[in-house]
């Protein structure tokens, strides 16, 4: 799966025209929906990304400054397992605390709290203010995405909760802007 993801961002250029030459002969609408999803989908991996990164620098800048030894390992962690809402910062945030109980007490006790205040500031300020932001997703639907997204699916219904979102709004907005041109259409004609 990984390198099928690489291989296909690695040459997503040449995809779309190929997409792009058997769909727009054929079928123009359907392409010009495939477009603005596909705009929408690029947008939120950017601000995926844009997260993992802010994630990064914010740990391992508070790992550093609370003196823990393993500092950019556990900031690329966190980064990395940003892609699993809640769960990822969970699980790497336990490997932090695991790591610092090993260490020294006053360690333990400074990672704790890092571990358990900043993903909450993360979850529900800067998550909602990034992929918002971006995506043009109120901060409160992106939290009630997520908190609906994890009931009815778990962690995969959590991780695939806005983009389901996303392809969603993008279809019923193409559509419902399709039957409003088409009304218009009909309505001159009468």
């Amino acid at each position: 799966v990984l390198i099928s993801v690489i291989y296909f961002l690695f040459y997503m250029d040449e995809i779309r025209k190929k997409v792009k030459n058997v769909l727009i002969i054929k079928h123009f609408k359907f392409y010009s929906f495939l477009q603005q999803l596909d705009q929408n989908m690029l947008c939120y991996v950017k601000s995926l990304g844009l997260f993992m990164f802010i994630q990064f620098i914010e740990y391992s800048l508070l790992f550093f400054i609370i003196g823990h030894p393993y500092w950019l390992v556990l900031g690329i962690l966190i980064g990395v397992f940003t892609v699993f809402p809640y769960i990822g910062g969970l699980l790497s945030n336990l490997i932090a605390i695991t790591s610092a109980f090993m260490i020294s007490k006053e360690l333990f006790y400074f990672t704790l709290f890092v571990s358990f205040f900043f993903p909450i500031i993360d979850e529900y300020i800067i998550s909602p203010k990034v992929y918002g932001k971006r995506n043009d997703i109120h901060p409160v639907i992106t939290v009630f995405l997520l908190s609906l997204g994890g009931t009815i699916g778990g962690v995969l219904g959590i991780i695939f909760a806005i983009p389901i979102y996303l392809f969603l709004r993008t279809l019923i907005l193409f559509f419902w802007n399709d039957m409003k041109s088409g009304a218009k259409n009909i309505k001159d004609i009468l």
